[in-house]
């Protein structure tokens, strides 16, 4: 025999009681969450002056956002802690402070994972952990619609929350009962929005206009780390963003809409020149589709041959617009057909619209949702992300 014998761990483990992991989940938080009489002191000052129970959920969350400096997800420590330290858990915080004034509300843990791309969908080995990847507050006043509220985000307001994993498998610690996260629509997901305004100038240069918003409640999570870029170095952020959409731009003028308010996504605003937007070859000009690249090549690389399945973990949505005014005497050079892709319940399309003799619009939008792509189905993925890359190197042809 060998000198040395290596044999491998084996673990033998049997079926999930999931009522003793409901009871876990439910214990987690029943002494976190409980109102010490300095948080209930709290609350009813920061509830005077309003009417409605809306209206104090709101103060109370307002008062979590202004009270906490460092949040800590996988703390388990008391609201009061928190409330002392400025460090914590946000939503035990919450949660203590709507139970003293008597707002009805439950603390939900989530998977954090879209059922279609859960890399392990079977939860008869699994154990309490599995479900402790979000905590969310779902806040029911009397007078008002429920409101999911994420704030693990200072800058997420009341009523808000990121859909990243619409569907999510949940667990409500305050009924003991599971449920599903609310679904989301393309629109209502994480992802991007830009719309350009191209002025074609003469020869080679353009003047460009650019704004750039974030769908999904994204907006106020690029705020939050917006606010932590010193001043001096805010030009320099703005135009690293705006040169991934448009290389090559000279960054003018620039707003950043919402960055100082709390009700309001950011949103990026800016405007210059570009020297070398067209390149002009035997009497005709063209130029490259100005939106950020989706880059599904880097994505789906290999040769399409795969012996396991392949792992989209999150949802990618983007919107592109741009309008090109062109000056008098220039049009389009040529016809450009419109693009239509499908795979696995994504679509991607690429159309020229609005052609007038003043200039005409590129539309582009994608969306691809998270998923496990069985083996079988991967080479299907390469051609889609192939032939998406493949328009994107569409140029556009003026005369």
């Amino acid at each position: 025999p060998p000198q040395a014998w290596f044999l491998p761990w084996v673990t033998v483990v049997g079926p999930q009681d999931m009522a003793a992991i409901e009871r876990e989940l439910e214990s987690e938080l029943v002494v976190p969450t409980r109102p010490a009489p300095e948080l209930v002191e709290v609350a009813s000052l920061a509830c005077e002056g309003t009417e409605t129970e809306e209206q104090r959920a709101r103060a109370l969350h307002r008062l979590v956002t202004e009270s906490l400096d460092m949040r800590e997800p996988l703390s388990r420590g008391s609201a009061l802690s928190a409330l002392l330290t400025r460090t914590g858990y946000p939503a035990v915080l919450y949660a203590a402070l709507l139970r003293a004034v008597g707002i009805e509300h439950e603390l939900v843990w989530s998977r954090g994972i879209e059922p279609a791309a859960d890399p392990a969908p079977e939860r008869e080995l699994a154990d309490a952990s599995r479900w402790t990847n979000q905590l969310l507050v779902l806040v029911k006043p009397r007078d008002a619609e429920p409101a999911w509220c994420d704030l693990s985000r200072k800058t997420l307001p009341y009523g808000c929350w990121i859909a990243s994993a619409p569907g999510a498998e949940s667990f409500s610690a305050t009924r003991g009962e599971w449920l599903a996260l609310p679904e989301a629509s393309w629109g209502d997901r994480p992802g991007e929005r830009t719309t350009l305004t191209v002025r074609v100038g003469a020869e080679r240069s353009a003047e460009l206009e650019v704004a750039l918003e974030f769908t999904g409640n994204m907006g106020f999570a690029v705020k939050e780390q917006l606010r932590e870029v010193p001043k001096a170095q805010m030009k320099r952020t703005v135009t690293g963003i705006v040169s991934r959409i448009v290389p090559g731009i000279s960054l003018g003028e620039y707003s950043l809409d919402g960055l100082e308010g709390d009700d309001a996504t950011v949103a990026f605003r800016a405007r210059g020149p570009h020297k070398s937007l067209l390149d002009v070859r035997n009497g005709e000009s063209s130029c490259k589709l100005p939106f950020p690249a989706l880059d599904l090549g880097r994505i789906a690389a290999g040769e399409g041959q795969r012996k396991l399945p392949f792992l989209l973990q999150r949802s990618s949505v983007g919107m592109a617009r741009a309008r090109f005014e062109l000056p008098e005497g220039r049009a389009l050079a040529s016809e450009h057909p419109e693009v239509l892709l499908e795979f696995g319940g994504g679509r991607y399309r690429l159309a020229v619209e609005d052609i007038d003799a003043r200039g005409f619009t590129v539309v582009r939008e994608f969306h691809l949702p998270a998923q496990v792509i069985a083996a079988a189905d991967f080479p299907a993925f390469v051609e889609f992300a192939q032939r998406v890359d493949e328009a994107a190197r569409v140029r556009l042809r003026l005369r």
